[in-house]
């Protein structure tokens, strides 16, 4: 495996795991209705 394939892997594994650790405290939190899951709406429609 190449270096660059590696280190891209890895970078997407920390944003994966970020992500979720995110999502799953927003959850335990305040549960679905956390404004992290709703990024629908206009306050958090740029969110990312």
């Amino acid at each position: 495996m190449h270096l660059g394939h590696i280190l891209l892997l890895t970078v997407f594994f920390v944003l994966f795991s970020w992500l979720f650790y995110k999502g799953y405290t927003a959850y335990k939190k305040n549960g679905w209705d956390d404004p992290f899951f709703k990024s629908g709406d206009d306050s958090h429609s740029n969110h990312f």
